[in-house]
């Protein structure tokens, strides 16, 4: 759940509350992960816990970050590890849904402000420490997914 409080380690073991930015999708290792609207994949890079991670610009001005999807997955798709910029039409496939080092699988999804750079997410600048504002490139990606999901819906005469 997009906001719900998280214990997280730092590197020299100390512990410290965070925000979840993401929205963790049930999914099974393997399934296919699509892209949600037409845009560009951006990167295709390592992620948390031995997974990976595709981040699309989309047309409509947004990054999603499609994490925890099996490291090197996108390869299947014609997509590159690293930050190639690759064309995407919704619905396309871009990776698989991965197994983390403890077992855990899902797709957990981000959505930033379109000036927001990899490096940053990558870097943790985008982490919501937990009694502190959240970052302003931070979106919530609820909305978003509903919206995606009424779009492919209407596309499909439901």
């Amino acid at each position: 759940i997009f906001g719900a409080k998280r214990t997280s380690t730092n590197d020299d073991g100390s512990k410290y509350q965070r925000v979840h930015v993401g929205v963790d999708l049930f999914a099974d290792p393997g399934d296919v992960v699509v892209a949600p609207e037409d845009g560009e994949v951006i990167a295709a890079l390592p992620f948390y816990k031995g997974t990976g991670a595709v981040y699309i610009l989309t047309n409509s001005g947004i990054i999603v970050n499609l994490g925890e999807v099996a490291d090197g997955s996108w390869k299947q798709f014609g997509i590159p590890t690293g930050t190639k910029r690759v064309a995407v039409h919704a619905g396309d496939a871009v990776a698989k849904v991965g197994k983390s080092d403890d077992g855990s699988h899902m797709l957990h999804v981000e959505t930033y402000h379109p000036d927001t750079t990899t490096d940053e997410i990558r870097q943790g600048k985008m982490r919501w420490i937990a009694g502190e504002p959240g970052p302003a490139q931070v979106l919530d990606p609820t909305r978003y997914l509903v919206r995606a999901q009424r779009v492919f819906y209407e596309s499909k005469g439901a």
